[in-house]
This record gives structure tokens, sequence and C-alpha cells, in this order.
């Protein structure tokens, strides 16, 4: 009799050592996923960043007015949220700045933009 409830225990631990096993094995996965899916994704923000860097450097900025860059966004963009205000026109995340006379003096995206920008100033 005694060699049965041995056996039951050896059983038991055995079992229990593999399910431990198989949720630290599952636990490590996850964690592991989601560390590389993060860094995929800051990867890919920089990446945009850098592109919209590059685009507002090569954008001819005295060539548009705000009317200009308005008419344009409405028209590639008819049911986006174009935020316009004195000096600032902002699309999702890019943010157009324009001097007083209405002429376009940066481009960039709203992480990098100062939420006090008045006409110039920052």
């Amino acid at each position: 009799m005694m060699e049965k409830s041995i056996n039951k225990w050896k059983w038991a631990f055995f079992i229990s050592t593999a399910l431990l096993i198989s949720a630290v094995a599952f636990l490590l996965y996850v964690v592991m996923d989601q560390g590389v899916t993060i860094t995929y994704m800051s990867q890919g923000y920089r990446d945009t960043e850098k592109d919209l860097e590059r685009l507002a450097k090569v954008f001819p900025k005295d060539v548009y007015s705000k009317k200009d860059i308005v008419y344009l966004l409405r028209r590639e963009y008819p049911e986006a949220f174009i935020v316009e205000r004195k000096c600032t026109v902002q699309l999702r995340r890019l943010r157009f700045e324009f001097s007083e006379t209405g002429k376009l003096i940066d481009i960039n995206t709203k992480a990098e933009s100062s939420p006090e920008y008045e006409c110039g100033g920052t």
C-alpha cells in the first residue's frame, strides 16, 4: 500500500513540474514577443519621423500660403479632421506653421511642436 501512495506523489510531482515548465515557457514567449513587437513599432515610428523631417526640408516653404495648404489638405483628405488656427494648420500628427503674413515657415510633427506656437515664436 505504501508503494501506491509514493507512486501517486511521484506522478503528481512530475505533472506539476511539467505544468510549471510549460507555464514559464509560455510566459517567456509572451514577454519576448511583446519585446520584439515594441522594438519594431518604435523603429517604424522613428523611420516615419525621419521621413517627415526629410519631407519638411524638401517642401518649398516660400511657395505655399496657409490658404494653399488648407485647400490641398481638404482636397486630399476630405473626411480628415483638420485644425486651422491663426498660425498653424494641423492634420493628425503633422503641423504646418505659418508666419503672420501666412507664409509657410515649417512642417513638423505634433511631438516636436510647441502647443503654444504663435506666429513665428515658440
